[in-house]
């Protein structure tokens, strides 16, 4: 794959060992980064196809896919990644529901039936939606021929799968109503998780080392990120009753994971999440009005102090001076610069800087 993947990231050789060290002990030569811009005189081709076909269609997903690749410079641990994308929080798909490609988005339909019918659901490893992602996957391998990263992400986030299967508002109320038999549907799909999340490493593994989801943060062995983004609206007393245990054992079956901490809300949740062994940090995802990351410095240092590794978007310009008020280990920054130049000035800032 080294010499492969040099079309893209000449310096992957040096970029794995620092990630490695990184995943291992949190401490490297210099702060571990993701940093990408367009690269300096690559062309900027149009994205090709409608919104179904730039998600259904191979032909189209790939031809994009190398469009973007070859017009990207990825800078310090950043890596070329194809994340397999059908949706965000797929695995209701892979159960049954409906799916409409819109422009923006990816809508899936409720099923036809409630929690008062929750036996009803089931896992078809047959599911024509599931057999394309596993498939897309392999294809992608296959293609890749070692040029790129294959993300083996997908399934997971129960309490998110929950509300896009029956409603938002519905599963809210048999949280309250009916814990019993949320805990009970939450195991069985745990169970169904793990079955999808073997497949889809199995296929990965056959032809790259390593793996890497939708964060496009590399880690030798299993890695994941997992995730509850129904836990903004959460008490703390119910997010640990019903869904900890879920994050805990999706943690467990993974040599690396951060958990996707998305809005400012789960911070009421903060606290359970970082008494977790299993779990290596958290990514740090607030809302846009709140995305200044020298705001929440205090909560940086709590998750530093609990030993957790931390993952951050970062805008270029404010990357040096967070470093400056936290630890320098074990974080990880994610960094999107207007242009190349700008791209390797901060790396030669960061590499000056060290640790």
């Amino acid at each position: 794959m080294t010499d492969a993947m040099s079309v893209h990231k000449p310096d992957w050789k040096e970029a794995k060992q620092r990630l490695s060290q990184w995943w291992e002990t949190g401490r490297c030569d210099r702060v571990v980064c993701r940093i990408t811009a367009p690269k300096k005189g690559a062309p900027r081709l149009p994205v090709r196809g409608d919104a179904r076909q730039q998600l259904t269609d191979p032909e189209t997903i790939f031809a994009n896919l190398e469009a973007s690749l070859v017009s990207t410079w990825f800078g310090a641990e950043a890596l070329p990644v194809h994340f397999v994308y059908i949706g965000a929080v797929p695995m209701g798909i892979f159960l049954g529901a409906e799916v409409e490609f819109r422009e923006e988005s990816v809508w899936q339909k409720r099923l036809p039936f409630g929690w008062d019918e929750m036996e009803k659901l089931s896992f078809d490893p047959d599911n024509r939606w599931w057999r394309f992602f596993v498939e897309l996957t392999r294809q992608s391998c296959l293609r890749a021929k070692g040029r790129w990263i294959v993300t083996s992400g997908g399934p997971g986030a129960i309490a998110d799968v929950m509300a896009n299967l029956f409603g938002a508002d519905e599963t809210l109320r048999a949280f309250i109503e009916r814990p019993d038999d949320v805990r009970w549907l939450r195991d069985r799909m745990l169970e169904w998780t793990e079955v999808m999340s073997e497949e889809l490493f199995s296929v990965v593994a056959q032809h790259q080392e390593g793996s890497a989801d939708w964060l496009r943060i590399w880690a030798p062995g299993r890695y994941s990120s997992v995730q509850c983004d129904l836990a903004v609206m959460l008490s703390s007393r119910m997010f640990n009753d019903l869904f900890l245990e879920e994050i805990r054992r999706e943690c467990d079956c993974l040599d690396h994971c951060l958990y996707h901490l998305d809005g400012v809300a789960q911070l009421r949740h903060l606290d359970a999440l970082l008494s977790l062994e299993e779990l290596d940090g958290i990514q740090w995802n607030p809302e846009p009005q709140y995305a200044d990351p020298l705001v929440w410095v205090d909560v940086f240092r709590r998750i530093q102090k609990a030993g957790k590794k931390l993952y951050v978007s970062c805008p270029p310009e404010k990357a040096m001076p967070l470093l400056s008020e936290i630890d320098r280990r074990g974080v990880f920054l994610s960094i999107s610069c207007r242009d190349e130049e700008t791209g390797r000035e901060l790396l030669r800032h960061l590499e000056r800087l060290g640790v």
